[in-house]
């Protein structure tokens, strides 16, 4: 028996809640708050005696107000649930994001919650969910189950595996077309939540398409897909959706990921959970077996590609970028080849999609300098993927490879390539201003390419802009074409920028690029790739380089 007193003895527990918690809430069975206490007026603008007799659920808004619902019935049926992070705030306030944890006692019929307000460390570091059914894109999604399901195996050995569910509600997109703005989001949001409260780790559930979900449960066999896909139905006729118009299936794939590091295993589930939300015309079991296979695929190849570019399984082959007129040499461009002839085209966008280009580009910035030991004088550009120049690490390490290489590489050059889009536009503006400020030249590549070429123009400093390959062939035979490449040149002329014209295979083309105003050039007319830099050969001269009898 307790020393204590049961008054202090329960002054205790209070105290002991209190301290890992900023809001504690006893819930009655018809859902009414009895009892409250804690951080309640700076929280909820209310005091403890105000919240008396109010639903729980009003302490929540839209999507997370559904969602903690289904937690509650959670609660009920199985006496708690995992600690999990919701927003808590009404209608038209300031959502907190806090971790909430429940507690049923059946013998006095009430519901106990806990409310603890997350550090703003935390915060920052939180995935976005959709606003109208609360849950994770794919990307976001596949990285955090691998994640979550490597952490818990380790931490709780294989009893613990995960599985993930896949849903698909085939027909769902039609039938939320036919209704109101709001229906449509009010069946998101009950679709969300249940899927949300099915899943472990803090309702780690996403959506991989329109039609396709996914969530990552604990098997258990608590909740077979047969249940899910029933209670999904139920959801949407409770909605008001036609269930003859969509047709909710499930399936589980096992996640037998213990021998990957789990750094691999996130990269290799966000990229298969990407590639199997394309995939159409399968069956789920079709589905479940393909993205089992796609991520044992993908584990193999993010391997395969980190150790070749851990063992430098590749070169750089370098190939003339010329002035337009003089066609003196100015500087080469490194371009990538893998020993065992894989495209690179694939394997750098394979390494943008799963993580690894800062790696690569890494890679790549030292085997350049490596080569330039023997050629100081050539100036030679390399690749930066937007994906690694927002990445903070990849930024401090390559001013170290370069304040290493001094003098030698003052004479290295950085392209922007536009494969991976570029959010951070702030930092890598003062970075690029950075780069530019110790000497190196920087060139916006493939402008023409993609969507993002004025926005990179306006907000980055360059030297260089490069003019994609088919966007100045096609200026060549088209009078339109031609007035947007002038007109774009102009533009960078004003701005104080040279242009560099890509895959210039015939002096017709060489001709109206040097009409067009565009100085320098690069292409099979002036030289393919070649494995090693060597002296300039045929008409090719380095700049500055006079010519003289012997």
């Amino acid at each position: 028996m307790s020393d204590l007193e049961p008054r202090a003895e329960r002054d205790d527990f209070i105290a002991f809640s209190l301290a890992a918690a900023d809001l504690l809430v006893s819930v009655t069975d018809n859902g009414k708050i009895r009892h409250a206490m804690g951080a309640t007026k700076s929280l909820l603008k209310q005091s403890p005696a105000d919240l008396t007799a109010q639903p729980m659920l009003s302490l929540f808004d839209g999507p997370e107000a559904s969602f903690i619902d289904y937690l509650v019935q959670t609660a009920r049926r199985h006496g708690r649930i995992e600690p999990t992070v919701v927003m808590m705030g009404r209608a038209g306030e300031d959502k907190v994001p806090a971790n909430i944890g429940m507690a049923y006692l059946p013998t006095r019929a009430c519901l106990y919650v806990s409310l603890t307000v997350l550090p703003q460390l935390v915060v920052q570091n939180l995935p976005r969910r959709d606003a109208d059914s609360g849950l994770l894109d794919a990307e976001a999604f596949g990285r955090i189950a691998a994640k979550a399901s490597q952490a818990n195996d380790m931490m709780a050995g294989a009893d613990s595996l995960r599985e993930l569910r896949l849903i698909r509600l085939q027909g769902l997109p039609t039938a939320l077309e036919r209704l109101p703005t709001q229906r449509a989001r009010r069946v998101m949001s009950e679709v969300g939540a249940f899927l949300r409260a099915q899943a472990c780790g803090g309702g780690l559930a996403g959506q991989l398409d329109e039609e396709r979900f996914g969530l990552l449960a604990r098997g258990d066999g608590s909740e077979t897909v047969k249940t899910i896909s029933d209670q999904v139905t139920a959801i949407l006729s409770k909605c008001g959706i036609d269930t003859s118009i969509v047709r909710p299936s499930a399936e589980t794939v096992a996640l037998d990921l213990k021998d990957v590091s789990a750094t691999d295993a996130a990269k290799a589930m966000a990229f298969a959970i990407g590639e199997f939300g394309k995939a159409d015309g399968l069956g789920m079991a079709a589905m479940s077996n393909c993205l089992e296979a796609m991520l044992q695929s993908t584990v193999g190849k993010v391997s395969q590609v980190r150790s070749a570019i851990q063992d430098r399984r590749f070169t750089l082959a370098y190939q003339p970028i010329v002035d337009m007129l003089s066609r003196d040499l100015h500087h080469y461009e490194a371009l990538l080849r893998l020993d065992d002839g894989s495209s690179p085209f694939e394997v750098v966008t394979f390494a943008e999609r799963v993580g690894l280009t800062c790696e690569l580009d890494s890679a790549v910035v030292d085997m350049a300098l490596k080569n330039m030991r023997r050629h100081p004088d050539d100036q030679i550009a390399v690749n930066i993927s937007g994906s690694s120049i927002q990445n903070e690490a990849f930024r401090a390490r390559l001013l170290r490879q370069l304040s290493a290489a001094q003098p030698l590489a003052a004479n290295l050059m950085f392209e922007l390539t536009e494969s991976a889009l570029v959010e951070d536009m702030e930092n890598v503006a003062h970075y690029i201003q950075t780069l530019r400020a110790r000497g190196h030249k920087v060139s916006l590549d493939d402008f023409g390419a993609g969507a993002n070429a004025y926005n990179y123009l306006r907000s980055f400093d360059a030297d260089f802009v490069k003019i994609d390959g088919p966007f100045l062939k096609a200026a060549v035979r088209d009078d339109r074409q031609r007035a947007l490449v002038k007109s774009v040149v102009l533009l960078c002329h004003d701005l104080g920028i040279e242009m560099i014209g890509e895959m210039i295979e015939t002096e017709q083309m060489a001709q109206a690029a040097a009409s067009l105003g565009i100085e320098y050039g690069q292409g099979y007319l002036f030289g393919k790739p070649q494995a090693a830099l060597l002296a300039p050969t045929q008409n090719l001269r380095r700049t500055g380089e006079v010519e003289a009898w012997q």
